[in-house]
């Protein structure tokens, strides 16, 4: 209500939202809070695991056969490395994600087991492992280009 002059004049009712306006807005800005949420949590967690499609990896990579760095300015050679990261190397062709392990097999090209990358100079500067189809042994990842480190 708005008093001018003594008299009551009745406010616009037209100007305030509907309840079920606001009901509205209010589950819509919640289920767009809880995605953004859910989504933060999977980064976390795959940024602390080293592992996975959702975390951001800020170590440099490097190719796991060659030793060859990783360009900064990434051109994906797939969709799935335009999705979730990774690159194939210049130099040999292999094909890496963005935890700089390897993906498949140079032998079969069966896909290698995932396995979290090591902790830069905490670990093992390069981490070896076997094809689960064929046995064949190859560097899975090189956290320290080849001049750096023996084999």
């Amino acid at each position: 209500m708005i008093r001018s002059n003594g008299i009551l004049f009745a406010a616009d009712s037209a100007a305030d939202p509907p309840l079920w306006g606001k009901v509205l807005f209010i589950g819509f800005a919640a289920i767009l809070f809880g995605t953004m949420l859910v989504g933060l949590v999977f980064v976390i967690r795959d940024s602390i695991r080293r592992r996975g499609r959702w975390g951001m990896n800020g170590a440099p990579t490097f190719c796991p056969n060659c030793g060859q760095p990783a360009p900064a300015v990434r051109k994906p050679a797939n969709f799935q490395q335009a999705l979730w990261g990774g690159n194939t190397c210049k130099e040999c062709g292999c094909e890496y994600d963005k935890w700089g392990r390897r993906k498949f097999c140079p032998k079969c090209t069966a896909k290698l087991p995932e396995i979290a990358r090591p902790r830069t100079f905490s670990e093992a500067n390069v981490v070896r492992g076997a094809c689960p189809s064929c046995g064949h042994q190859s560097t899975l990842f090189r956290l320290l280009p080849p001049q750096y480190h023996d084999e």
